[in-house]
């Protein structure tokens, strides 16, 4: 599972979502706990006019595990096309260890859903 390091002492962590590929894209972001509940941290699209940025506090990412869920569609049926989708996190303006999260790839059939997940490890 990919890993995330988080500074307990830098500040709160800004994550941002962008969808690319000139594609409608739908997310949501969520933070699992060993007990197996879940936090919602954001969900959007990249359509709309809200920014895609949330903040989280280091100690409420202690021990969890970002879970990431992509659905993205092309607005045509050219073939060929491709799709990108990034979760960016950072403190005091500098990329944490272990970010981004990027996704890149062909557009198969229009349409693509991504799920992942990654560690957050504070100290």
């Amino acid at each position: 599972m990919k890993e995330i390091h988080i500074a307990s002492s830098a500040g709160p962590v800004e994550i941002t979502v962008t969808i690319g590929g000139a594609h409608f894209g739908r997310y949501r972001l969520m933070l699992w706990g060993s007990s197996g509940r879940s936090k919602p941290v954001g969900e959007g699209t990249n359509v709309d006019n809200i920014a895609d940025v949330f903040y989280q506090n280091p100690r409420d990412c202690k021990g969890m595990i970002l879970g990431v869920e992509f659905n993205i569609a092309a607005y045509g049926e050219q073939p060929g096309q491709t799709y990108s989708a990034r979760i960016d996190l950072r403190q005091h303006d500098a990329a944490v260890a272990g970010s981004p999260l990027s996704y890149t790839g062909q557009l198969d059939g229009g349409v693509k859903a991504i799920i992942d997940y990654a560690r957050l490890i504070v100290t």
